[in-house]
């Protein structure tokens, strides 16, 4: 009898990680060129319209760090499968949902799951890849995630010209049940065998923080960055983000080690996509609404005028892999993993 050929743990691992992160930064994005046809269907305000997009971004940036917490306690595979299977249920729920209310449920939920999923995608990959090869990994699962942007207006387009604006999250879900399938069958479990207990102050404190900083930003434009409400929000955010400082500082097992920004290799890998995520990520949302609301695009056209900025990423991440990379990464795995070493201040 001929052996059954099965798919590798790390290939499977890369294909369900990267599938997952195109569609994250594609469900942010797809949205902006159906809300035109969602007013349509429920006739709400353009505010109650934005809130389509910022559910799903005020969920996802709030609980971020409580997934990555709750995947090194628990196993990263549990977290990232659950966040996989809350995206999934959710995008159905928003591409049937009867009502602009359970729209935006269904836009949270999203944002929920998305937080388990991206937390635990990169150190799923780190588990099965080493050296060179985790690099490769990285450069894939990097365009997977900028495709996933810069393809979002296009694909949305497409779905909400062929099918209405329902598809545009209905279009989630055999992407999600296909990888929630291999991922049950053909990835490992992993965990982080020096976390004991979940920060739970840490975990209120930045979620709070970074709720707060979030909906500031989201209303100040509708209500007035002076007035009352946007100043009092800001001010609660960063008496949070101080206090999460302090508290981070004097635990055994922080939520995030805040000593690695003090070295540079850290420091500069962070800002680096900081800064990407600043300028890139509103440019793939509110430049189709530009299209449609001013230009008079249909939601197809918006999408396909957004294509243009897709070309450069497809060769991106080879160029990534320069010589000297594996150094650089290996010393900046070194110094990551330093810190747990430390004695934490009390």
């Amino acid at each position: 009898m001929t052996p059954k050929l099965r798919m590798s743990y790390a290939v499977s691992t890369l294909i369900v990680s990267s599938v997952t992160t195109f569609l994250l930064p594609l469900d942010y994005t797809v949205a902006s060129v159906a809300l035109r046809d969602i007013h349509r269907d429920f006739s709400v305000s353009f505010s109650d319209q934005q809130w389509v997009i910022n559910g799903y971004t005020m969920a996802f940036a709030a609980l971020l760090m409580a997934g990555g917490g709750l995947a090194d306690l628990f196993g990263r595979r549990k977290i990232f499968l659950s966040g996989l299977a809350i995206f999934t249920v959710a995008s159905l729920l928003a591409g049937l949902a009867p009502a602009m209310l359970w729209l935006n449920v269904g836009r949270a939920a999203q944002g929920i799951g998305a937080a388990g999923m991206f937390s635990s995608s990169l150190a799923l990959l780190v588990q099965e890849f080493t050296g060179p090869r985790r690099i490769h990994a990285f450069a894939v699962f990097g365009v997977a995630s900028g495709l996933g942007a810069s393809l979002g207006p296009f694909i949305g387009g497409l779905a909400v010209d062929l099918g209405g604006w329902r598809w545009a999250f209905l279009l989630n879900a055999p992407f999600g049940i296909a990888m929630l399938i291999l991922g049950l069958l053909r990835t490992r479990e992993s965990k982080d065998p020096h976390a004991t207990r979940l920060d739970l102050k840490g975990l209120v404190l930045f979620s709070g923080a970074v709720l707060l900083a979030v909906y500031s930003i989201v209303m100040a434009p509708q209500i007035g960055w002076t007035s009352r409400t946007i100043i009092a929000t800001l001010a609660a955010a960063a008496v949070l983000a101080i206090a999460f400082v302090f508290v981070e500082l004097r635990q055994t097992y922080p939520l995030i080690d805040l000593r690695l920004f003090t070295q540079r290799t850290f420091l500069g890998a962070s800002l680096a996509p900081l800064v990407l995520s600043v300028a890139f990520w509103g440019l793939f949302l509110y430049t189709p609404l530009y299209f449609q609301g001013v230009l008079g695009y249909s939601p197809l056209q918006a999408g396909m005028a957004m294509l243009p900025f897709a070309i450069p990423l497809f060769g991106a991440g080879p160029l990534g892999r320069v010589p000297g990379s594996d150094h650089a990464g290996r010393r900046l795995r070194i110094q990551i993993t330093a810190p747990r070493r430390w004695s934490p201040a009390r």
